[in-house]
């Protein structure tokens, strides 16, 4: 039974270190990984996506529109008293008496609606959302071409260690078979002691080499993990091999402006601004609308009396004036 648990542990620690193994035979392969799983490519999105949503805000902040709906029950435990012409209730010229005025209990709603028809600092807005969406997305193309030029460096540094590796490798066994050589020929009195010393040497040498070369091998694979944000517990192997007979072709080189382009956006999208903060200072011409309920009762009830309706429709013009903050915004651009 012992043996049983020790068989299936081992297998079953075996399958998992090859599922956490990842082997890449091309540069293709190991790009397409990385775009799926480096956090760096997930934020790129992220901040697209949070891009395209700021435009649809700032488009509906365009009408800006804003609706309010109200509702309200006072008990009036004092009512205002109002001075009225004595004459009126039979007293003397020139004299006043108080009243007391309006009724003790109140129910009230209303509604509101304010829509901007003119708004010119919210099609600024509107303008600069866009041109960020196109800031995002040439940044986040900008930032995946860096991403995988770094990656592309790191690979093709690993495969040119492999081959050194593998090479040195060679050059140890060789060293191997001239120490032995040396070593029997020197039993026979053919060479000196010095010769065997020398065959040593390059043979610790060689050792020295391997080792270096597996170190730097430790360091590029650290190295591609943290590009490609790879788990540390997965294990990665790069398989492809230096290729012996590498065709000389003459490549097409494209030209690359995406640096350009994001200097040109950021430039445009300042500009723009700068005109947003001309354009804050500017009035804003809204359509307004309401209506109200009213009810009032001398008894202390919400909805056992008449209601009166009232409403109203116009245009609003609104011209803020310049404050401390507007006029600081407004002189440094």
């Amino acid at each position: 039974m012992k043996k049983l648990i020790l068989i299936m542990s081992f297998i079953f620690s075996h399958l998992e270190q090859i599922k956490a193994q990842k082997r890449f035979d091309n540069l293709e392969a190991l790009l397409a990984y990385s775009d799926t799983k480096s956090i760096s490519v997930q934020s790129n999105h992220i901040r697209v996506l949070q891009a395209k949503k700021t435009k649809l805000a700032a488009k509906l902040a365009i009408a800006d529109p804003v609706a309010s709906i109200s509702g309200n029950f006072t008990n009036n435990t004092r009512l205002p008293v109002n001075l009225f012409p004595a004459e009126i209730f039979g007293g003397q010229k020139g004299e006043f008496r108080e009243v007391q005025t309006g009724v003790q209990y109140n129910t009230a709603s209303n509604q509101n609606l304010d829509i901007k028809l003119l708004n010119f600092e919210g099609w600024q807005n509107y303008k600069l959302s866009d041109i960020n969406i196109q800031i995002s997305e040439t940044e986040s193309r900008l930032n995946l071409k860096n991403l995988h030029e770094n990656m592309a460096a790191v690979y093709y540094n690993i495969i040119q260690l492999n081959a050194q590796l593998e090479s040195t490798q060679q050059n140890l066994l060789v060293a191997d078979t001239l120490l032995q050589v040396a070593e029997n020929k020197y039993k026979q009195g053919i060479v000196k002691q010095q010769d065997v010393n020398d065959s040593r040497v390059n043979r610790l040498n060689i050792k020295e080499n391997i080792n270096q070369i597996q170190h730097l091998l430790k360091q590029n694979y650290l190295s591609l993990k943290i590009l490609a944000d790879i788990p540390d517990a997965e294990e990665v192997e790069i398989t492809e091999k230096v290729a012996i007979n590498f065709p000389i072709t003459k490549q097409d080189v494209q030209l690359n402006d995406l640096l350009i382009q994001s200097n040109l956006l950021k430039e445009k999208y300042a500009l723009e601004y700068i005109d947003k903060a001309r354009k804050s200072m500017y009035p804003t011409l809204s359509f307004v609308a309401g209506n109200s309920f009213n009810q009032y009762n001398n008894d202390f009830t919400l909805f056992g009396g008449k209601w009166i309706t009232s409403n109203y429709v116009g245009m609003k013009l609104n011209f803020a004036l310049p404050n401390a903050n507007t006029i600081s915004n407004r002189t440094k651009v």
